[in-house]
This record gives C-alpha cells, sequence and structure tokens, in this order.
C-alpha cells in the first residue's frame, strides 16, 4: 500500500464540496491516499479496547487506539471529547466544523423526508444528501481504521472513509505522552457557509408542502440558491489548496 502523507485539513477540498451540493452543481469524489496492492483490511476490533469512555488522556493508546476512541465519542455524540482528542490550538475549529456538519446532516434529512412524504420515494432519492455525513474525513460517520505508522512524535493512522478509495490519512503529534489528532487551520468563513446552505435545505423543505412545489420546482430553487453558496465555497477551498 502506498500512501500520500499530510495533514487533515478537515476534508475541505473542492471535491468536498462537490459532495456536499451533490450532482446540482459539482460532481463527487473525496481523493486524499493513493492505494496499491490489496484491498485495505480493518483491524482486529477485539483489539482496540479503548478504556472508559471519558478516559481522554492516557497514555497507554497506540495512534491507532486513540483515533478509535476518538471514533467512539463521535459515534456518542460527545464533541467535547472529540474536541480534547486533537491539539489544544484546534480544539475550537473541530468542534465548529463538528457541529456545522451534524447540523447540514439534519437539515439534508429532513429535506429528503419532505420530499419522501409529498413528493413520493422515487423524487426523493433525487435529493439524498445523506453522504454529507461522509465529507469530515476521520471525523466522518463511516470510517474504517487500516493502520499506523509511528517515527518519533509524530504518527499516521491510514483510514477509509465511506468505503472510498484513495485512503485518508490521519496525523498525530505525541503531547504529554498522549497521541493527539492534529489539522491544518480552518478555512475562514466555511463553516458560515455551510450553515447557510443548510439553512437552504431546512427552508425548501418547508416549502415543499407550504407552495405544494412539484420534484421539478424544487430542483430549479435548489439550484438558484445552492449555486452561490457552492462558488463561494469552491473559491475558499481553492485558495486554501496547497
Amino acid at each position: 500500500m502506498i500512501c500520500r502523507s499530510y495533514p487533515i485539513h478537515f476534508q475541505q477540498r473542492r471535491s468536498d464540496i462537490c459532495l456536499i451540493v451533490a450532482a446540482a452543481t459539482f460532481g463527487a469524489v473525496l481523493g486524499s491516499c493513493g492505494k496499491s496492492g490489496d484491498d485495505p483490511k480493518p483491524p482486529d476490533v477485539s483489539a482496540l479496547h479503548t478504556g472508559p469512555p471519558d478516559a481522554v488522556q492516557d497514555s497507554t493508546l497506540s495512534p491507532l487506539k486513540a483515533v478509535a476512541r476518538m471514533r467512539e465519542y463521535r459515534r456518542m455524540g460527545r464533541i467535547s471529547l472529540v474536541e480534547r482528542s486533537t491539539v489544544p490550538e484546534r480544539r475550537a475549529a473541530v468542534g465548529e466544523l463538528l457541529h456545522t456538519a451534524d447540523r447540514l446532516e439534519r437539515a439534508g434529512e429532513a429535506l429528503h423526508e419532505a420530499v419522501r412524504k409529498h413528493l413520493g420515494l422515487a423524487s426523493a432519492e433525487m435529493f439524498d444528501y445523506s453522504q454529507v455525513a461522509n465529507i469530515i474525513g476521520v471525523f466522518s460517520r463511516d470510517v474504517e481504521l487500516i493502520d499506523q505508522r509511528i517515527e518519533g512524535d509524530t504518527a499516521v493512522v491510514t483510514i477509509q472513509v465511506a468505503g472510498r478509495v484513495p485512503l485518508d490519512e490521519v496525523r498525530l503529534v505525541l503531547r504529554e505522552g498522549n497521541w493527539l489528532i492534529t489539522t491544518d487551520p480552518p478555512i475562514a468563513g466555511l463553516a458560515g457557509e455551510l450553515r447557510k446552505l443548510a439553512d437552504v435545505w431546512l427552508d425548501l423543505s418547508q416549502q415543499i408542502e407550504r407552495k405544494g412545489l412539484t420534484a421539478a420546482q424544487l430542483k430549479r430553487e435548489l439550484d438558484a440558491r445552492q449555486s452561490p453558496i457552492a462558488r463561494r465555497l469552491a473559491t475558499m477551498t481553492s485558495a486554501a489548496r496547497p
């Protein structure tokens, strides 16, 4: 397996924005780490015992187990503990990202359900944004841990998000005996634009019944209201790309 190593960018590349706004605006594939050889296999789950739920600091954990424990916190919705699994200088940004991503996911679910209820299942499939739960790398909903590589006080854990390839890599640093996830600086304004997108989805989910929108009308309205947000997001992520 050959992978490219770099810090997490919160998965804030243009390809991720594609996933957020779906086919209405861009295309969609996440990519970060190349792979060759056999298909990746997740580690033996029995080897990933991570201790008590609130044991955020535990110097006995390997990088792989530290990421596995953070994933447990994420599944439980314990965002404050997820924050504390990262380096202190990035915790506020990680918390904002997770709250925003969760809000966007709920908005997508509301829109999908409104379409299903009023326009039918076939139409609902056209407005399925469920994969927004998998746009934030290691903090995403569907993540498999593959392996780890340790070099002194730094480490890389290879992961697979939602079964996609190429794979992603999570960088960790050893601080006071504990492995903490590190990320690049957040992109200024990105969370705000994602909240605006969530507001669009929530508003339109209410308008479907109130205005009796057809699927075609809904798509036109979505295109009109999402496109400016998508352009701003694309500009932000392009400018931040290394």
